[in-house]
């Protein structure tokens, strides 16, 4: 972390290990021995959520310690509270004394994250009773840099201010808009 290959590091996309809950039904879990009915109704106290769920809260943790870091979106393709608000809620402290605040991606998405907290609305779930796998999203936004973020517009766009120092640091003129209703997200996890 503070390793100067570091120093430039402004954005992370935390993918951690998790228990693939929401996947689960494409990955046919079911025709191994070793899967019971028992284990998949019992999963979100099992033994391996509870160790993933600390796992991905150190990961969290440490990829928000990053000195110079602006955003962090942490996602699971999980569908149990314990890999996904539970986390967030969790490091949402240490969060906070660093100066991020959770933002909300994809303002117009129906499913937000389960009410267990304030500011779980901020969150993104698909879920397989929308005929999706299950994905869960957060992004925390240093208050810096989300001050340059402006709200979403009619059309579904998130306008972006970019300073003039983003053609002296990487040689090109930034876009003006980026538009997310262009971006679909579909159930196999890509974007169109």
């Amino acid at each position: 972390m503070n390793d100067p290959s570091y120093a430039k590091v402004h954005a992370i996309l935390l993918d951690p290990s998790c228990s693939g809950s929401g996947i689960s039904t494409e990955r046919l879990d079911y025709l191994l021995p070793s899967h019971s009915r028992d284990d998949q109704d019992d999963a979100s106290t099992s033994t391996r959520v509870m160790k993933l769920s600390a796992f991905q809260k150190k990961a969290l943790s440490h990829a928000l310690s990053f000195p110079s870091v602006e955003r962090v979106v942490y996602s699971t393709c999980s569908i149990h509270q314990a890999e996904n608000e539970d986390v967030v809620n969790a490091v949402l402290p240490l969060a906070t004394s660093l100066g991020f605040e959770l933002a909300s991606p994809f303002p117009q998405w129906h499913r937000r994250g389960l009410p267990v907290f304030d500011g779980s609305e901020h969150l993104l779930r698909t879920d397989p009773d929308d005929g999706l796998e299950g994905f869960f999203i957060a992004l925390f936004v240093r208050k810096a840099a989300a001050s340059a973020l402006e709200e979403p517009g009619e059309d579904g766009s998130l306008g972006m201010t970019r300073k003039p120092v983003l053609k002296r640091r990487y040689g090109f003129k930034a876009f003006s808009s980026l538009r997310l209703s262009r971006m679909i997200l579909c159930s196999s996890g890509r974007f169109y």
